[in-house]
């Protein structure tokens, strides 16, 4: 019999801030081993954009949610 249940798995969300108040932008899923199971972000609902990304310690994290949300900037 084959499964697709991990014995150990870790989770790590990314979140924003967002027009629409505080919002998760990206999941990812490991294994045991460290290899990536799922990484995936996350589409804003209509009219929702992104304000502020704080990941001090990803900026290629940063980025890479730069480039895939819509922005709007209040200065």
């Amino acid at each position: 019999m084959t499964s697709s249940a991990l014995d150990i798995a870790a989770l790590d969300c990314e979140m924003v801030y967002t027009t629409g108040g505080f919002r998760i932008a990206r999941v990812s899923v490991v294994d045991a081993s460290g290899e990536s199971v799922f990484d995936e972000f996350i589409k804003m609902d209509d009219g929702v954009e992104v304000v502020y990304v704080h990941i001090p310690f990803s900026p290629s994290i940063r980025n890479a949610i730069r480039v895939s949300l819509t922005w709007k900037f209040y200065a």
